[in-house]
């Protein structure tokens, strides 16, 4: 709502000067054809009745044509202005078709590999292994359905305004463990290493539990999916003003500079990264994005090529102390 209000703010001062430029073009025009004039009636150092008449025809003449090319150019302002006006709408609604065309090719998938299976064992007697095995699979493909599920439900809450936020003071480093306890067996699988450093350690913020276990969460599934057999994340929290950084470094395949944007986009998967080999929807980072958004601060990527990749939010520490 803020961001509407601000665009809207921004095309009536548009409108506003471009319709003071026009009146004062008006009114130039208007000062020089009656001075023009009165120069040529000077000159003669007589004024007679026709003169006058004349003058007044002059100014008629031209209040008339100023009058009638404000309304040209207030028209052609006021349909550009429309125009611009109404683009927030149509993207609004282009990403929304867009987002659901993705979640339903997205639900379809695994719906239709669990049926697969399915198929697969009822078409003659298997073994005990063969059970065991598709039911497995079975059960992973839910799995990692029960957490899109839940992804979509998170964005859909933040999207339309209806999640709300209860702020209290948090230690930074506990909510760190927290978010890192929840993927302990997934990065021990992979062996890889996760670290977290706190400057001060003592640091703490004023924030949404919730939404900065969201936040971390999300970050640090992102960079364990992307990162390196045996590699590294590195989790880092320092205090800069009034405001608290939090940075997550992956060691694996850096994301072209291009798409450190478009990785932020609900469903969006980096090819450079490999993602054609990790299970994952897409959703990690946009939910980052909006929830980062809604607690007032700004999310980025750094990366390239060769990596290492590191996200970087920036919140306030505390609730209505502006961004620095």
């Amino acid at each position: 709502m803020e961001e509407q209000k601000k665009y809207q703010e921004r095309i009536a001062r548009k409108v506003l000067l471009r319709t003071g430029g026009i009146t004062i073009l008006f009114c130039l025009f208007v000062l020089v054809v009656v001075g023009v004039e009165v120069k040529h009636v000077a000159v003669r150092q007589t004024v007679t009745d026709n003169d006058i008449f004349q003058m007044l025809l002059i100014l008629c003449a031209a209040i008339c044509a100023g009058a009638v090319a404000s309304l040209v150019a207030l028209y052609y302002i006021s349909r550009n202005a429309a125009r611009e006006s109404i683009q927030p709408l149509t993207q609004a609604l282009e990403r929304e078709k867009a987002f659901t065309s993705y979640a339903s090719h997205e639900l379809r998938t695994p719906l239709a590999v669990i049926k697969g299976s399915l198929e697969v064992l009822i078409r003659k007697p298997r073994t005990e292994e063969e059970y065991r095995r598709k039911i497995t699979e079975s059960i992973q493909v839910v799995d990692r359905m029960n957490e899109m599920v839940d992804n979509l439900l998170t964005l859909t809450r933040v999207e339309s305004g209806k999640l709300q936020l209860i702020y209290a003071d948090y230690s930074v480093s506990d909510l760190m463990t927290e978010a890192c306890s929840n993927y302990a067996d997934q990065l021990m699988q992979r062996r890889i290493k996760i670290s977290v450093d706190v400057s001060p350690a003592a640091l703490t913020m004023q924030t949404d539990r919730s939404a900065m276990l969201a936040i971390l969460s999300n970050l640090i599934s992102n960079a364990a999916k992307y990162c390196n057999e045996s590699g590294n994340v590195n989790l880092r929290a320092t205090r800069e003003k009034n405001s608290v950084l939090l940075e997550v470094e992956n060691s694996g395949p850096g994301i072209p500079k291009a798409e450190a944007e478009q990785v932020f986009d609900p469903f969006y998967r980096s090819i450079a990264t490999g993602s054609q080999k990790v299970k994952g929807y897409g959703l990690g980072l946009a939910i980052v994005r909006r929830m980062t958004d809604l607690l007032g601060g700004k999310v980025s990527l750094t990366s390239s090529s060769e990596g290492p990749t590191i996200v970087q939010v920036r919140l306030p520490a505390r609730r209505n102390v502006k961004k620095q």
